[in-house]
């Protein structure tokens, strides 16, 4: 298997999960103003693209200070508020009066992706990840600066080009925060793992592949035992149950958006017969394959 094959296990989830972006608001707020941005049920970010303002959340000490530039990321729509001033009233209800003073404008944006994939690889970060436009790099300062110029124009196709940069921030967020060794579990702990991130690119890039925990073990550098111990502690299940569910989670796609007859796709992903592939979807999903293509 090439290098650049296993090095991009992150690329791999990412597209797996069907990641999708979509910037929903792009205020421009002057005054004593103050909203809660939470209670969607999905990840969610704010790009403070002009201005500045004050972030509360719950377990915060104060409200936190931010400018233009800064990068706020919400993994698991967390409660929070943004305000002008460091007070909030009414607990974040919205707010925003018609008056004069500073502006401040705001990229804000949700991400959806496969529920439980998506919660797996969000697991393990905490419920803020800040970035300041200083601490953002050189990688993520061009992709926040195309976001700002893009929010305050009107050319064609903003809203493809905003949503497609949507994508591009959180892969970016999540790559720094891997590279930090700031996650402690879920996929992206097992990502960053020296012994399992190469075992999930090896599976990712071949999810049909006739795997054994030997095989697998032998990847890792591990025992079988200690190998299925390190899954259970960073993904709650052990590798194959994981190589179970990502063989359906990609059988599903292909049910709903390929041709491909069910056999073929028991082919495809490793099951000698029809039968076996159908029985396993089952286990797994608690559906059919007809009932997963009828959907599609």
């Amino acid at each position: 298997m090439a290098a650049e094959e296993q090095d991009d296990a992150l690329s791999a989830v990412l597209r797996r999960i069907g990641l999708r972006g979509h910037v929903y608001a792009r205020p421009r707020i002057c005054g004593d103003w103050q909203f809660s941005a939470a209670g969607r049920g999905q990840a969610s970010y704010h790009l403070v693209s002009e201005g500045r303002c004050f972030l509360h959340m719950r377990h915060l000490d104060r409200p936190l200070p931010v400018s233009a530039g800064d990068l706020m990321f919400f993994p698991r729509d967390s409660w929070h508020a943004l305000s002008a001033l460091p007070r909030l009233e009414a607990d974040g209800e919205l707010r925003l009066p018609d008056a004069d003073g500073l502006a401040t404008r705001l990229v804000c944006g949700l991400y959806h992706g496969d529920d439980t994939e998506f919660g797996r690889l969000l697991r393990g970060l905490p419920d803020l990840v800040l970035l300041s436009a200083v601490e953002g790099g050189a990688a993520l300062e061009p992709v926040v600066r195309m976001l700002a110029e893009e929010d305050e124009g009107d050319r064609p196709a903003r809203g493809v080009l905003l949503d497609a940069l949507s994508e591009v921030l959180l892969a970016l967020v999540l790559r720094r925060a891997m590279e930090a060794g700031q996650i402690a579990d879920g996929l992206l702990g097992a990502l960053g793992d020296p012994r399992i991130a190469p075992v999930l690119s090896a599976i990712h890039a071949e999810p049909g592949r006739s795997w054994s925990l030997d095989t697998l073990a032998q990847l890792a550098a591990l025992s079988r035992s200690r190998l299925t111990e390190r899954f259970r502690e960073l993904l709650d299940c052990s590798p194959l149950q994981y190589i179970a569910e990502l063989r359906m989670r990609e059988a599903g796609v292909l049910l709903r958006e390929s041709q491909l007859s069910v056999a073929q796709i028991a082919e495809r992903l490793g099951y000698a017969t029809e039968t076996a592939f159908r029985r396993a979807y089952r286990r797994v999903t608690g559906r059919t394959p007809g009932d997963a293509r009828r959907a599609g």
